[in-house]
């Protein structure tokens, strides 16, 4: 079941990719077969329009609704037709953020778990059901939702974070890591990651993202000399996170 959702996810994003380099494709090759509305379609908010109308029928509604909100307030104003006043967005600002508020009071009762094949619980946390691989992997999906994670397995050997309208720190300095290269996928949608990492892991980060962004800002790093390394790979949406010792 989860492998079918991460290909319906991919198949949506991929039509969406798809949509969105047509018509910047067809602005590149001055072909106008928008008119009036080419302001609007060609633009960031249509993006995010896009995107929100996906998650939506990926059936993640609190992150579809929030990026589509975002999308329609900021295309109001490139619309044609003067829909709304001049310096809509400076001064009707106030209202995303009621329509955030909402959001958060309609969807308060957001599930946050953590799953994994072989189970046991993490005793550290209190507020939510949180379990890792027995062979040292995590599988994290945090909503609508803050999270404090300690990593207390003896092998540190990577795995998959998703993290949407919400935080999510996870504490990697009780643990030790793998041999070779370690991958970590940290996927944040609206929201923020923080990894609490030992100055001695070598770690690369390989970051992707839309108005967001991933940083190493740990202290005083002294690589060890053995050949374990973690790759963070991350892909943000109004979103990001970092690296603390």
């Amino acid at each position: 079941m989860k492998e079918k959702r991460t290909n319906n996810g991919r198949l949506f994003f991929g039509i969406a990719f798809i949509i969105i380099g047509l018509m910047f494709l067809y602005a590149k090759l001055d072909i106008d077969i928008l008119g009036v509305w080419r302001e609007a379609v060609l633009s960031i908010p249509m993006i995010c329009v896009i995107v929100g109308l996906l998650y939506l029928c990926y059936k993640r509604f609190l992150t579809g609704l929030l990026i589509l909100g975002i999308g329609v307030f900021f295309i109001l104003p490139l619309l044609p037709y003067d829909v709304v006043p001049a310096g809509f967005c400076g001064k009707w600002w106030p209202l995303f953020m009621i329509y955030y508020g909402i959001l958060l009071v309609l969807f308060r009762k957001t599930p946050v778990s953590v799953t994994s094949e072989h189970k046991h619980a993490n005793e550290t946390l209190q507020d939510a059901e949180v379990t890792f691989d027995e062979s040292g992997k995590i599988d994290c999906r945090v909503g609508l939702h803050g999270e404090k994670q300690i990593f207390n397995e003896p092998v540190f050997k990577g795995g998959e974070i998703n993290v949407n309208c919400g935080g999510l720190e996870l504490d990697l300095r009780n643990t030790t890591l793998a041999e070779g290269t370690v991958s970590l996928n940290v996927n944040v949608h609206v929201g923020g990651v923080t990894l609490y990492i030992p100055n001695d892991w070598s770690v690369e980060i390989s970051s992707n993202g839309f108005l967001g962004g991933f940083a190493d800002k740990r202290k005083n790093i002294y690589p060890s000399a053995t050949n374990s390394r973690l790759h963070i790979i991350v892909n943000t949406f109004l979103g990001g996170g970092e690296i603390r010792s």
